[in-house]
């Protein structure tokens, strides 16, 4: 999330539709249940005596009339805690009476990220603790699969929800201390040297690192936000976190890594502190304190939520598949879906770097680098991998060996030294060419990383080409042009494959504080701009469901044809907004919808009923918005 303070601004002048966007329903859905669970825990008393609590002024206890364990890891002494997702949460539910159903599953979802309908579902977005076992920071992935989910589910089963609630309380009312709470960050384990997590160490000892640790990590920092909702940022998950500790620097919380401990973050006083970093963020959009209520907090915080989750979402799960598998991926879809920028927004996420010239090959940086080459029908193995090639120097030709782009890359990429860098190929447009023949003996190579094959021309000192595990190839293909050749199947099997569709929610950002020379901007008014992304809505509807056109969604136009508007757009300058009017459409519609959807239609185009409801779709986009 690459948050600035002009682009908060734009963000938040264009909040009613964001809200309304569909795609966000869902992070949304969580962000209330959330505030709703606050909203109850206020009005909630919960007191604790030699260990006992009671919630308005009734003790707790075990649906069998039986104390609760009052030990730190009282949830694994009886017998609560326990492998699986939700399954700790269950045996909670199963032990207290009804009366606490609610509030168990509650609390539990909040800890363990679990969905508060599908409660066996735990979504990396709602997360408030990352994989990190004993590590003094927030800076760990967020995957829920496999063993990585235990970190989230034992954090949920290994807390009672009164010593959630009377933790709320504490922060709230700023008398909580780290080292005395009771939270637990996991289930203990074995005790002594078969302990994998704290090894050789006591209960007490264990406790004692549990409560170091839980002091810097994000749990009590986002009871903190949610406790002061009022006048914090309070944020979904983790997740928008961590995006925080990366934006601009206008909008960025903490110098350096995700590791502030409780103390500083919740003091009020301090420059660095949740309080200060709140006021300064709410201060881009209202200078005035005395404006910024509840509800003014509460729709930033819903805003930086869904931004910080939903912009990037498509990047970060095309990162963690491309991750996986043989580490190749194929972004398809329509035209101008953003195959290509999304595969250079990939490069920079995973190379950590804003510059793409800076990590362009040869160039790299700490993270390694990137490559970009496009297939054409008469891009050969030559070029890709090498071979012999003609030379023609003064009158004389001669033929000579040539080093195809993919074969130095993964040499330097094999250099000793780059083992921990990233290398990443991006092949744009990579249906284009003949692939069995530009690939060539590579199919085997794709799969069996890190053995060496051989290829023709290349065999001094029994060279054999290698393509190592720390190269990442990224194709991107058009799957409706009908110039394309297939996908050969054999290769079509080395590659996972990631549909893009158009999303035209971008529009919101991308036509608003647009550039258009040095020091200008323009900006679309922003009922106007809400009215139009309606309409290309509409006509992509029309488009994937008219039955003379006889297309589906694969048809549909995506977002950078739309975008196009801007280029036929006036020029107002920094404080006025533009409108868009029946001018500008029809000119989009002339050069560039229009043609596109003729292509889709190929011959067909010059047919009766093709031709007259090609002229209602015209009028119908280009009326005043």
């Amino acid at each position: 999330m690459n948050l600035t303070k002009e682009k908060l601004l734009c963000l938040w002048n264009n909040r009613e539709q964001i809200f309304k966007d569909k795609k966000n329903a869902e992070v949304i859905t969580r962000f209330d249940a959330i505030k709703a669970f606050f909203d109850e825990v206020d009005n909630i008393t919960i007191t604790k005596n030699d260990g006992k609590y009671s919630i308005d002024n009734k003790e707790i206890k075990y649906a069998d009339n039986t104390y609760p364990s009052p030990d730190y890891f009282g949830c694994d002494s009886d017998g609560i805690s326990a492998e699986g997702a939700f399954n700790g949460v269950q045996n909670m539910l199963d032990k207290f009476p009804e009366d606490y159903h609610d509030l168990i599953k509650k609390v539990g979802c909040i800890l363990g990220g679990f969905d508060f309908e599908n409660n066996k579902y735990m979504s990396p977005d709602y997360r408030i603790i990352s994989n990190k076992i004993k590590d003094n920071n927030d800076n760990g992935s967020l995957v829920s699969s496999g063993q990585y989910r235990h970190p989230s589910s034992n954090f949920a089963d290994n807390n009672f929800f009164y010593v959630i609630i009377h933790t709320l309380k504490q922060i709230k009312e700023n008398s909580f201390k780290c080292e005395e709470s009771d939270v637990v960050l996991r289930w203990p384990g074995f005790v002594g040297e078969n302990n994998t997590y704290y090894y050789r160490l006591s209960i007490d000892e264990i406790k004692t690192a549990q409560q170091e640790t839980l002091k810097h990590r994000f749990p009590y920092k986002f009871f903190y936000m949610w406790t002061h909702r009022d006048s914090c940022i309070h944020l979904l998950s983790l997740m928008p976190y961590q995006e925080l500790a990366r934006c601009g620097d206008d909008c960025k919380h903490q110098d350096s890594g995700i590791d502030m401990n409780f103390e500083t973050f919740a003091d009020e006083g301090n420059e660095k502190g949740w309080k200060k970093y709140s006021d300064k963020i709410a201060s881009y959009i209202e200078p005035d304190a005395t404006k910024r209520d509840a509800i003014f907090m509460s729709d930033l915080s819903k805003l930086i939520s869904i931004i910080a989750i939903n912009e990037d979402q498509s990047i970060r799960n095309t990162e963690e598949l491309l991750r996986t598998g043989n580490q190749a991926i194929i972004l398809w879809g329509p035209p101008g879906t953003s195959k290509t920028f999304s595969a250079e927004m990939l490069v920079k996420s995973m190379l950590e770097t804003e510059s793409l010239e800076d990590v362009k090959f040869p160039n790299q940086n700490e993270k390694g680098c990137y490559e970009l080459v496009q297939f054409h029908p008469n891009y050969a193995y030559e070029d890709f991998i090498g071979g012999i090639a003609p030379q023609v120097t003064g009158n004389t030709l001669a033929y000579t060996l040539k080093e195809g782009v993919f074969k130095k890359f993964c040499d330097e990429a094999n250099r000793e030294g780059n083992e921990v860098k990233k290398f990443i190929f991006i092949i744009d447009e990579i249906n284009r060419a003949d692939l069995s023949s530009v690939f060539g003996e590579l199919l085997y190579a794709l799969e069996k990383r890190g053995q060496g094959v051989s290829i023709p021309n290349f065999t001094e000192n029994e060279y054999k080409f290698v393509i190592p595990q720390n190269v990442y190839l990224i194709g991107t293909m058009n799957n409706v042009d009908k110039s394309l050749v297939s996908f050969d199947l054999a290769l079509r099997r080395r590659f996972s494959f990631v549909r893009m569709m158009p999303d035209l929610s971008v529009l919101n950002t991308m036509l608003t504080d647009y550039s258009v020379s040095k020091d200008v901007t323009n900006s679309v008014e922003d009922e106007n701009l809400v009215a139009y992304i309606e309409r290309c809505e509409y006509l992509n509807n029309r488009i994937s469901t008219s039955q003379n056109f006889g297309l589906n969604e694969n048809y549909q136009i995506g977002q950078a044809y739309f975008m196009k508007i801007k280029d036929f757009l006036p020029v107002v300058g920094n404080k006025e907004y533009v409108r868009i009017t029946p001018l500008e459409l029809e000119k989009l519609w002339e050069y560039h919808l229009l043609p596109l959807i003729e292509e889709y239609l190929g011959a067909r185009a010059d047919e009766k009923d093709i031709k007259d409801e090609l002229k209602v779709r015209k009028s119908e986009f280009i009326q005043a918005l």
